[in-house]
């Protein structure tokens, strides 16, 4: 409450004495007359006149007085105090953002094999074939098949490239046009469709200069030697011929 009243006092203050410099300027009684220093004969006299800018200083001065404890808050020791709290705030900020760019490209990079390809990571292939494989055949597994994929990105891509090439080439038709009679290319690519799918997908990215993770590259090397060996051993010419028409 004294708070208020202070402020309003302050005004009212200021409000009067621009009025009463206004009025002055028509109305005598609000003029201020002071006793003149000029030469004679006006030495001694009362001199009444307008009021001037330096007359408006003593109700200003007061107001001001008045409105102290409000101007303190606003002291060059909180402005600074303030820049630097917008400094701050400014940082902050600029960290959050840096933070939530880092965090899209990480979760762009890691999307690559959970969105482009299908749901079982490549790395996890060649385990995922191994179930799969007494569907189609009873040849044991190949003994040059643990030769472990190469270690070389650029060279892994080239071997990945070439697998595909084979796969592609003895599955013919039936890559897009898988069915169920046993014995045929076209059952071995309906119970391998998920891994042939995830193998294509793998070697469509790294043939298009997208980057995937070293152990799906190796994976879908494994994954695309593995299908070959069982696509060879599990059909014979005749029954893979018949396959690649159908």
């Amino acid at each position: 409450m004294v708070t208020g009243i202070r402020r309003t006092l302050a005004v009212l203050i200021v409000l009067a004495a621009v009025a009463a410099a206004v009025s002055s300027y028509w109305w005598e009684l609000t003029q201020i007359c002071r006793v003149s220093t000029g030469g004679t004969p006006f030495i001694g006299l009362d001199t009444c006149n307008p009021w001037g800018a330096t007359d408006l200083l003593p109700p200003v001065l007061l107001a001001l007085l008045l409105l102290l404890p409000d101007l303190s808050e606003l002291s060059v020791a909180n402005l600074l105090t303030l820049k630097r709290e917008v400094a701050a705030q400014k940082k902050e900020i600029e960290a959050t953002n840096s933070k939530l760019e880092a965090a899209v490209a990480v979760q762009t990079s890691q999307s690559v094999t959970t969105n482009f390809y299908t749901n079982v990571p490549a790395a996890q292939l060649p385990a995922q074939i191994d179930g799969k494989r007494d569907f189609v055949t009873q040849e044991p597994r190949r003994q040059l098949l643990s030769t472990p994929p190469p270690k070389d990105y650029a060279t892994g891509v080239t071997t990945l490239i070439f697998e595909w090439e084979r796969l592609r080439s003895r599955l013919g038709p039936a890559l897009t046009r898988p069915d169920n009679a046993p014995g045929t290319v076209g059952h071995f690519a309906r119970v391998f469709d998920d891994e042939i799918q995830t193998v294509r997908a793998v070697r469509n990215s790294v043939a298009h200069s997208r980057p995937v993770d070293q152990a799906d590259l190796e994976g879908a090397i494994s994954a695309a030697r593995e299908l070959n060996a069982i696509l060879q051993d599990s059909l014979a010419p005749g029954d893979s011929a018949n396959g690649d028409r159908s």
